[in-house]
């Protein structure tokens, strides 16, 4: 078992709150980041009319997890590993019957190439899927994945462990078990991963991929073909204490799509790039919605010392008139009578002392706005 123990020292090393200062940059980045600057052209299309072995095979060379299915251009659908794998568990001589256009997907999710890698993030998210066709002027033109989408919103990860957000619940089948039972798991659970285990420990990783690559593009029988020949090992795994950047720039590096959290030498739970993909617009939904809040604070403080300078103005203008009242009357004659001047003194310190007030009643507010900057 491969175990990562020490966090990378470049992006995947936890930040702090000195750091945190560049998050509005990163914020404004991700905002502008638009799915033609991520997106991959690596394009693999199938015809309806073929078989799904066909479809396999093809997918196999190319190393890709989909084919865009289409007919005179028009996108009729989208065939994955999944797709295929579900119908492999009917029997590798259903899969050489079975066309193309009876598995597909469709209608297809597409997203306009011009379009901002957030929202198709969040397209992701709620229609529960990892890939999006990439159109420009309604015209096939690439295949924007979440491993895409992960790799181009990395610089906004949140700072946590991988702990809060590993799923505890493994799915797992002895290394010894047949392939078959491993492809029934994953369907029922609708997961593309299972751990395989031997003497109670993690031994090795099976994907969809994997069964694709080597049972269905090969013809070979999964009834008779045991995990461990499949299996992709060593396992990757993590401590629960390792960063969420760490683990999601370790998947890329490694070109895998999930690692194991060990604990004490046992397995506590799976973090895949779908959870790493949550928790990124998880954060920025979060600081956008923070920012925004702060924004409202910031206005409403601003209009309320706005409102006290007005009120500050119309003083100062009424001590202005009083004091050229003044200036204008004759000197007081009897100290004991307080003439109009005089009333009109003692009314300007009044408005005076107010105007102080008022000062510093804007001095505290425009210090509490510069809390929410």
């Amino acid at each position: 078992m491969e175990n990562i123990t020490q966090p990378r020292t470049d992006q995947g090393s936890r930040t702090t709150p000195e750091d945190q200062g560049s998050t509005g940059l990163a914020e404004v980045n991700a905002m502008s980041l638009k799915v033609k600057d991520i997106m991959s052209h690596n394009v693999v299309t199938a015809a309806p009319v073929e078989t799904l072995l066909s479809a396999a095979a093809r997918m196999s060379d190319h190393a890709v997890s989909c084919v865009i299915v289409i007919d005179d251009d028009k996108i009729l659908g989208i065939l994955t590993e999944r797709d295929i794998l579900r119908e492999a568990t009917h029997g590798i001589g259903h899969v050489g019957a079975i066309t193309v256009a009876d598995a597909m997907s469709n209608p297809v999710v597409t997203i306009d190439c011009e379009s901002r890698v957030l929202d198709a993030g969040a397209i992701m998210t709620s229609k529960s899927i990892k890939r999006l066709v990439v159109v420009e002027e309604e015209r096939l033109c690439a295949v924007l994945t979440q491993t895409d989408v992960t790799r181009g919103l990395i610089s906004m990860a949140p700072i946590r462990d991988v702990a809060s957000l590993m799923s505890t619940d493994i799915a797992s089948v002895d290394a010894s078990a047949l392939v078959a039972e491993a492809v029934e798991i994953m369907a029922s659970r609708h997961i593309s991963a299972i751990v395989a285990m031997g003497q109670q420990e993690p031994v090795g990783i099976l994907t969809e991929k994997d069964v694709l690559r080597q049972i269905v593009a090969r013809r070979r029988d999964p009834c008779r073909t045991v995990v461990r020949e499949l299996m992709s090992h060593p396992v990757v795994s993590v401590p629960p204490s390792h960063s969420i950047i760490s683990a999601c720039q370790m998947m890329d590096d490694k070109r895998i799509h999930r690692v194991v959290v060990m604990d004490h030498g046992q397995a506590c739970g799976i973090v895949s790039q779908t959870d790493v993909l949550d928790a990124l617009l998880g954060y920025i939904d979060k600081t956008r919605a923070d920012r925004s809040h702060g924004q409202a604070t910031v206005i409403s403080a601003a209009d309320g010392i706005a409102s006290k300078l007005s009120t500050i103005d119309s003083m100062v203008r009424r001590v202005l008139v009083l004091a050229e009242q003044a200036a204008t009357d004759a000197p007081r004659q009897d100290a004991a009578c307080p003439g109009p001047r005089d009333c009109r003194v003692l009314s300007g310190i009044q408005v005076l002392q107010s105007v102080e007030d008022l000062i510093g009643q804007c001095k505290d507010e425009l210090w509490q706005i510069t809390r929410q900057m």
